[in-house]
């Protein structure tokens, strides 16, 4: 089964593809310039909704996964994240694809065993899976492959208890 995720951001939006637990390609979505456009204030969701089509249809996913949006300390940057929410399931919609939502907590504690894991230790076992280039590419990128990880292996994601060993079932 062919798998993506995403971690939705209004600036740089970070996705990956996996292939069951291969991964075979990762990347980002920059909407940074045109956040800033002040003739169209909402060109960087038209670019975003296009690069998601985009990518749905050149990787043609059984399941789209996505790291769930939460009110953190700024009210204004969730009504941003929600905003380009509703451009992922608009996509996925017009494709007939089929999304599932998951909390980094979540996410984090199904793939390493601890949903508390920090940004670094992730990093530091994700290079050491998929190279150096992967984390110095940045976090969104890191945590979009967290959720392709998370989508990709439902079967392991049930047996996992919290006192599993970080990252035991993706061959670390």
């Amino acid at each position: 089964m062919i798998y993506l995720a995403f971690d939705l951001s209004s600036v740089m939006t970070g996705w990956s593809v996996f292939d069951d637990l291969e991964l075979i390609h990762y990347g980002q979505i920059k909407l940074a310039k045109h956040k800033k456009d002040l003739k169209d204030p909402f060109k960087y969701l038209n670019v975003l909704f296009d690069e998601i089509c985009i990518l749905i249809k050149e990787h043609n996913p059984d399941i789209i996964a996505v790291e769930d949006i939460y009110l953190g300390r700024n009210a204004k940057t969730l009504k941003s994240l929600a905003k380009c929410r509703g451009m992922l399931e608009l996509a996925c919609s017009k494709h007939t694809k089929k999304l599932e939502v998951y909390s980094a907590l979540v996410a984090r504690r199904n793939v390493f065993g601890n949903g508390k894991i920090d940004k670094l230790e992730i990093s530091n076992i994700l290079a050491k899976k998929y190279g150096p280039k992967v984390v110095t590419s940045g976090h969104d990128i890191t945590d979009a492959i967290v959720i392709g990880l998370c989508v990709s292996k439902p079967t392991v994601k049930k047996s996992i208890k919290k006192t599993t060993k970080k990252a035991k079932w993706f061959g670390l």
